[in-house]
């Protein structure tokens, strides 16, 4: 029988108005109660007896067929036995968690709080003393659904030994999506805690070993329900799980990035960070050819982009040293595996899980060459203005620069980017700096002072040009807010650009090209640019230069070791006139050098 528009909007109404009363109650019971399922099992029956075949109709079905798939055990026990609510011995009380604060983060975090270890003792003890199935895990699964926001850690250490308890290959991927979904939302509107990002990589890698070690299970993105994860490792048909790679890999790239950006450099944390980029560039290209074997190249496209981020500012010796470090534990990642000692040995074996550092180095030039060539093909026209620009800067490093120059000119790229979000114009202005270094390294030295002009000679600092620092003095055109986010949007340091070489360059370049033609005076203007920054930056040296006392004593330092075998023709009055320094200063100075034993000046 055919329904109109009307009878279901009001059954969709009614399903979320519903839906929404039940989530609530999550918090205080652990099981769907028997009038709920039964409600979900009448309107399953409904739709798939259906022979409605309208658009929205089958939006209806999907919809509340993908809830039903959540709850299908409870609906199958209510089929099998409809007078009876089930096993009671298997119905516990589920504990109602208070909101979570620093504290109990932080007992939690120190593995000793005795919240978390109450709950750990329970979770071991209801594994241990019933026999372990596929419904007593499902079942604690669906009962974890109610802990966002509320007790989410003690939620993650949960699932992470669910996981390890699965009964078959396919409830465990099932479980590791479901964790790596939960590690992401763990603190909300922060960054995600250091531990935590290395759990959600080695739940990645977890992933990735089922995949390889069973290829009939496919995990994607397009699937909008789970086949029955009851399925052993001995089935030899396809087994599909609905998830999206690409997003959780992108997420857990961009949490690395934001972790970065928030701790301070030469410290070692930031240091433990940096240890584990090789193994996310091994996820990434894990990630990369699964969607590209299974078709999905626009998706393929953006993990590809992201590689690009983690090579495009490295010259070849810094990508090898990348990859031929020891593989030691970095103290972070140390950390977490004692954390994970209390978890048992997985169920489901796993005869060779997937190397976590690369076997074969690929070639740098190469690799960014075909990541390059994929993006041109799949990606979207945001992710191809990036990677040209990427591209552009490695090649800049390399001392490519004909061939950088073959790619359209940095003018047409400006007046492409130039109406674009703030990100793209400060990687714009990067590759435009180390291409300007690069002309400069190859003896181009009018195109290297007309590239780094643009980046030294506005009005904002060259820091802030390149995204990495904030003048002081700009605070106060900001709001709290914008300062915080420009701080936020800064580039982590091992990606910065060595802002003394850009600038003494820049110098060269313009002492070079203004010099000759001011001694010769072949061009009484000459170039017009040329010779404003020229004239600009010598009437600073000239008023700075010996400004200040200290460098002036310096000055004199050097000057007397330098002529110091023609002491008997210095005059104390020339050198009190010359660095500006009364005679009693000089003759301390002189002292001090004659104690110190460095040469006997007078």
């Amino acid at each position: 029988m055919a329904m109109d528009s009307y009878e279901l909007d009001i059954i969709e109404k009614e399903f979320d108005r519903l839906n929404k009363m039940f989530g609530r109650s999550l918090t205080i019971i652990k099981e769907p109660p028997e009038y709920y399922v039964n409600i979900l099992m009448r309107l399953e029956d409904f739709f798939l007896s259906s022979q409605d075949n309208s658009d929205y109709f089958n939006y209806i079905k999907d919809k509340i067929l993908f809830h039903c798939q959540e709850y299908e055990f409870f609906i199958q026990e209510l089929r099998e036995n409809p007078e009876s609510s089930g096993d009671d011995e298997e119905r516990e009380e589920t504990t109602v968690y208070s909101d979570w604060d620093s504290e109990d983060e932080e007992l939690f975090y120190n593995a000793k709080g005795s919240l978390w270890e109450r709950e750990k003792k329970k979770l071991i003890r209801r594994f241990t003393n019933h026999q372990i199935t596929w419904k007593t895990v499902s079942r604690y699964c669906i009962a974890l659904r109610s802990r966002d926001g509320k007790g989410c850690l003690i939620k993650m250490e949960e699932l992470s030994f669910l996981s390890r308890v699965a009964r078959t290959p396919a409830q465990k991927l099932k479980i590791l999506r479901a964790l790596v979904y939960s590690r992401f939302h763990a603190m909300p509107g922060g960054r995600m805690p250091i531990n935590v990002w290395i759990k959600c990589l080695l739940d990645m890698f977890e992933m990735f070993d089922i995949l390889s070690q069973y290829p009939n299970i496919v995990m994607d993105h397009k699937l909008s329900f789970d086949s029955d994860t009851r399925l052993g490792s001995d089935y030899q048909g396809e087994i599909q799980i609905s998830g999206n790679l690409c997003h959780m890999y992108i997420q857990t790239h961009t949490e690395f990035v934001r972790i970065l950006q928030s701790i301070k450099q030469n410290t070692g944390a930031y240091r433990d960070m940096l240890d584990c980029e090789p193994m996310l560039f091994v996820l990434s290209r894990y990630v990369q050819k699964y969607l590209e074997a299974h078709g999905y190249f626009k998706k393929a496209a953006k993990v590809a982009f992201t590689q690009m981020q983690l090579l495009y500012y490295k010259s070849k010796e810094a990508y090898d040293a990348m990859f031929t470090l020891p593989e030691t534990y970095s103290d972070s990642m140390y950390k977490v595996l004692v954390e994970n000692q209390w978890l048992p040995l997985s169920f489901v074996a796993i005869a060779e899980p997937v190397p976590r550092r690369p076997i074969h180095v690929e070639n740098l030039n190469d690799l960014m060459d075909s990541l390059h060539v994929l993006i041109k093909k799949y990606g979207d026209q945001q992710i191809k203005t990036y990677a040209m620009m990427y591209d552009i800067y490695h090649r800049a490093i390399l001392d490519r620069f004909s061939k950088s120059t073959k790619l359209p000119s940095m003018k047409n790229l400006w007046d492409q980017i130039q109406n674009e979000n703030s990100n793209m114009v400060i990687v714009f202005n990067r590759t435009k700096a180390q291409l300007g270094l690069c002309a400069f390294r190859i003896g181009h030295i009018r195109k290297a002072h007309s590239l780094l002009s643009d980046i030294c000679t506005t009005e904002q600092t060259v820091e802030e040009v390149l995204d990495q620092g904030v003048s002081q003095s700009s605070f106060s055109t900001f709001t709290p807010k914008q300062e915080r986010l420009k701080r936020r949007r800064q580039l982590p340091c091992h990606m910065h650009v060595n802002l003394e070489i850009l600038k003494a360059v820049h110098l060269i370049c313009t002492i070079l090209l203004a010099v000759p033609n001011m001694a010769k005076s072949l061009d009484p203007e000459g170039d017009e640019v040329v010779r404003k920054t020229f004239r600009r930056l010598l009437e600073r040296s000239v008023t700075k230069t010996l400004s200040e006392p200290t460098i002036r004593e310096e000055a004199l330092r050097i000057y007397l070791l330098t002529y110091s075998s023609y002491a008997e023709l210095l005059s104390m009055n020339k050198l009190s006139t010359f660095f500006s320094l009364s005679k009693d200063h000089i003759k301390n100075i002189v002292e001090t050098m004659r104690s110190e034993r460095l040469h006997s000046l007078l």
